[in-house]
């Protein structure tokens, strides 16, 4: 994963299960909110669902209009 990847996760991780809005990812990690690093951002949790695909407890929404929440439920266990 890259440095701003992380960054990304990391947010989302702080705030797991709240909506973490498109704005403040883009201030605290860009200083800005233009649409160039509006798009940036879509295009890093794109890469970072990837990097969780694998993982069935993990998975990022999208909230239309608003921004992301990062869900972390309990994985079944092996039996």
């Amino acid at each position: 994963m890259t440095d701003r990847e992380v960054k990304i996760l990391k947010l989302l991780i702080e705030k797991k299960g709240e909506v973490v809005r498109k704005e403040d990812i883009l201030t605290t990690l860009w200083g800005d909110n233009s649409f160039y690093t509006a798009r940036s951002l879509d295009v890093f949790i794109a890469k970072i669902r990837k990097y969780l695909k694998e993982d069935i407890s993990a998975e990022i929404q999208t909230i239309r209009g608003d921004g992301f929440r990062l869900l972390i439920t309990n994985a079944p266990s092996e039996s």
